[in-house]
């Protein structure tokens, strides 16, 4: 074969590949029609652009739970926010916070007891946070981050917290201090 023919050969070949792996990047980049989040292979793609608002909620005064079998909110931690009509934003929420586990039993073995924390948008869960341990230890600072598209009207973050007894074997008491709940919307 000469050098000329295969070059007919590998130029459509080439062509091919660059269409197909195109077509598949523009699948996973582009975000669904509804404005909703796109998930490929349990990874979601939350894409958003120029930044819009940041709002900020944050408390220095150390807040207490004991063991409860539900989720409970964290005082002061909620962020109302509005999407005008016709547009769609993307929302990231990082919460951090000084977290402190007590009345485990030592040494800590596995599974540990823990804290758990969740960030809810107008009370759905967001992605990823579907079991999020916050803290299993006595104490250090810990961030959480979760991102979603949101289409137009009312909206409002929470955060909310329990404590899990693995064994039922001790009595726990939990504490979030200097926590910062934040949340930045994106065109």
């Amino acid at each position: 074969m000469s050098p000329h023919s295969r070059k007919w050969i590998v130029v459509p070949l080439l062509a091919a590949c660059a269409l197909a792996l195109g077509a598949v990047g523009t699948a996973q980049a582009a975000p669904a029609a509804s404005g909703a989040d796109v998930v490929i292979n349990d990874v979601q793609a939350c894409d958003g652009g120029a930044q819009e608002a940041a709002l900020t909620r944050s408390d220095d005064t150390p807040t207490t739970i004991g063991e409860n079998p539900v989720f409970v909110p964290l005082p002061g931690a909620f962020v109302p926010f509005n999407v005008p009509n016709g547009d769609s934003d993307q929302i990231i929420v990082t919460f951090s916070a000084e977290a402190i586990l007590g009345g485990q039993t030592t040494p800590l073995t596995v599974p540990t007891d823990s804290m758990q924390l969740q960030i809810l948008l107008d009370g759905a869960l967001m992605f990823p946070l579907n079991d999020l341990n916050f803290t299993t230890d006595a104490g250090h600072a810990n961030a959480i981050e979760a991102c979603r598209r949101v289409g137009p009207g009312n909206h409002q973050v929470t955060v909310q917290w329990f404590l899990f007894d693995q064994g039922a074997a001790s009595v726990l008491t939990g504490a979030l201090d200097d926590w910062t709940l934040h949340v930045e919307i994106n065109n």
